[in-house]
């Protein structure tokens, strides 16, 4: 193989993992540390209208949103379940808060869930899987259990 070729080859593989990495970086959560104020409030929409279940503000240190639903479950302020694994490719789902329970993942009604001031949810246009999005300072995050998409 003549030096031409090699060297061509060498910085097509260099560019490749550059941008590799480039994009992983880019793409991870910003993790915020630090007491952060967030508002959680659930939403019960199988009936006719939306009904909100729960609605309470807390304090927590954690940096992931899955980190702090874990925390208010392990502190019986929600009942949670969550399917799957962290390292899915969507991470996470949420199966039942509070006894309202996904039974029938083709029919529902399931578990979506939304926030109106997450900076990173704000910036794509919705919140990624609960694995993957940072809590930041007076995040408020709605939790609607539905099975209709408006």
């Amino acid at each position: 193989m003549n030096k031409n070729k090699l060297l061509k080859i060498l910085i097509a593989l260099s560019t490749f993992v550059l941008l590799f990495f480039g994009v992983k970086e880019l793409t991870k959560p910003k993790i915020v540390e630090g007491i952060k104020t967030v508002e959680i409030i659930i939403i019960d929409y199988t009936g006719d209208e939306k009904v909100t279940i729960h609605q309470k503000t807390y304090q927590t240190n954690t940096e992931l949103l899955s980190d702090f639903l874990i925390e208010l479950n392990e502190k019986e302020e929600l009942s949670l379940q969550l399917q799957g694994n962290r390292n899915d490719p969507y991470g996470r789902s949420i199966v039942m808060i509070n006894g309202l329970e996904t039974t029938d993942w083709n029919a529902g009604p399931w578990w979506t869930y939304e926030s109106n001031t997450n900076q990173d949810c704000l910036s794509v246009g919705f919140c990624g899987g609960i694995d993957t999005v940072p809590i930041y300072d007076n995040d408020v995050f709605y939790f609607t259990f539905t099975s209709t998409f408006e």
